[in-house]
């Protein structure tokens, strides 16, 4: 393709007349359609095929069997002359022979028709001397065809995903048949990808219609592979939260607390990644590890304060084990003060100093603040 892919050598076109003496004298012309070229390179002879006994009866006073005419041939055209045409009781039936064609281009894939015409008058007996129709090349390469598009969290990516397999120039291999995988690519959710993920192309088309995603995420990605061909990657694409459904739990706490008091948590259910808004109706979580002042489920709705009473001085890990709703992306922990700002650990100690400071104003002397030791 390209004007340098292979030629192809065509049989005939073959020609009847349709009556004795049909095809008068002058040129006939075989104009190539449009995306094709003639090999103007090899000899293009035209052989009588059948017609009267008597050569000189027949075009160009040619006996049956041998050649009418060698043909000019361009990239375009095909042509050569009728000095005689036929005058006895059969009618005459040639060949063109040597013919060679190829695509001018890779794509868009032609196709159209070799056009008859000239002065011989060919062109009101035939409006077609045959069609070409340039097919794909071999496999080499995918192409998302259909791209993922944005979706809720745990619901059918829709319209359908579709991984087209393509030859060098992009052209769909419709005779390929074999499978197509997709994987996650870029996973900026840390999601699951569910869902049949492989499939035998149709028609050189793998159509992905099951796919989905649990977990939201802006930025998502979908890598297609298939053996010995180039894969690709999908454009980005956003899952989202299901609508009503909080984007995750998280816990708030300072990271320390002591033995001999309950300690102060904030639970919240959030509606966005950043938690920024949070969900108007009611939630219940079950909080861990055990001890939680008025039990360890509670009801709320956007947040709670809540308090952990525990009396062993160690390090415990705050946790949520189960939820309702569910949310999208499970929980987090929030630690306020110094250390790992998302860690759910909380670190409990005998004694301490308690601060009592009260609200400052600038610029003002502060009033007293209030330090008491504390111990079991």
């Amino acid at each position: 393709a390209g004007g340098s892919g292979a030629w192809t050598s065509l049989t005939g076109p073959v020609y009847e007349e349709s009556d004795v003496a049909d095809l008068g004298t002058g040129t006939v012309i075989l104009t190539v359609p449009a995306g094709f070229e003639f090999n103007s390179a090899v000899t293009v002879w035209v052989r009588l095929e059948s017609g009267d006994s008597k050569a000189a009866k027949n075009i160009n006073g040619t006996a049956v069997g041998e050649t009418i005419a060698t043909a000019t041939v361009t990239a375009t055209t095909i042509s050569w002359d009728v000095s005689a045409k036929s005058n006895g009781q059969t009618r005459n039936q040639f060949t063109w022979l040597g013919i060679q064609v190829r695509p001018t281009a890779g794509a868009p894939l032609a196709s159209g028709n070799i056009i008859p015409s000239g002065e011989s008058g060919i062109g009101t007996y035939a409006v077609s001397a045959g069609t070409l129709t340039e097919v794909a090349g071999a496999a080499q390469k995918l192409s998302f065809g259909q791209h993922p598009s944005n979706a809720e969290a745990g619901a059918v990516i829709s319209p359908a995903i579709t991984v087209a397999i393509q030859d060098q120039f992009g052209n769909t291999v419709t005779a390929y048949s074999s499978t197509v995988t997709v994987a996650m690519g870029s996973n900026p959710g840390g999601g699951v990808l569910s869902g049949t993920a492989s499939v035998a192309a149709i028609s050189g088309v793998a159509t992905f219609n099951t796919l989905s995603i649990d977990m939201a995420g802006v930025g998502y990605t979908l890598a297609a592979s298939a053996s010995g061909l180039t894969g690709v990657i999908s454009n980005g694409f956003d899952i989202t939260p299901v609508a009503g459904v909080p984007d995750h739990y998280e816990i708030i706490h300072d990271g320390v607390a002591l033995t001999c008091a309950p300690e102060d948590v904030t639970v919240a259910a959030c509606a966005d990644a950043a938690c920024t808004t949070l969900r108007s109706t009611p939630a219940t979580v079950n909080l861990s590890p055990a001890g939680w002042v008025g039990g360890d489920t509670v009801t709320f709705v956007g947040s709670m304060n809540v308090q952990l009473q525990h009396t062993t001085p160690e390090i415990v890990t705050l946790g949520i084990s189960a939820q309702s709703p569910l949310s999208v992306n499970g929980y987090r922990c929030v630690q306020t003060l110094g250390g790992a700002p998302v860690s759910c650990e909380m670190r409990y100690y005998d004694s301490g100093f308690d601060f009592d400071i009260p609200t400052q104003t600038s610029c003002k002397e502060s009033g007293d603040i209030s330090v008491s030791a504390i111990g079991r």
